[in-house]
């Protein structure tokens, strides 16, 4: 991974990780990683290392997916 892509992927862990602290100030416990993909706004399409193309859709799926098997965020997805 090179260090264009890491800023793309270590800012949409950040929003991840600032929608899970204010879902859970709102009382929600959980959800779905599907619900979450939903609810995150990604970041801009022209940021440097950002998924482009006519796939793009699929790689920030899987760079999304990626990134909610972390430790921290996997406790809070529900099966």
């Amino acid at each position: 991974m090179n260090a264009t892509t890491n800023e793309f992927r270590t800012e949409l862990q950040k929003r991840i990780l600032q929608y899970i602290k204010s879902a859970r100030r709102d009382g929600t416990t959980g959800m779905s990683r599907d619900n979450l993909f939903q609810c995150v706004r990604p970041p801009s399409e022209s940021m440097s290392g950002a998924p482009r193309g006519t796939n793009a859709r699929y790689y920030y799926s899987q760079m999304f997916t990626e990134i909610c098997q972390d430790a921290g965020i996997s406790k809070f997805i529900l099966a």
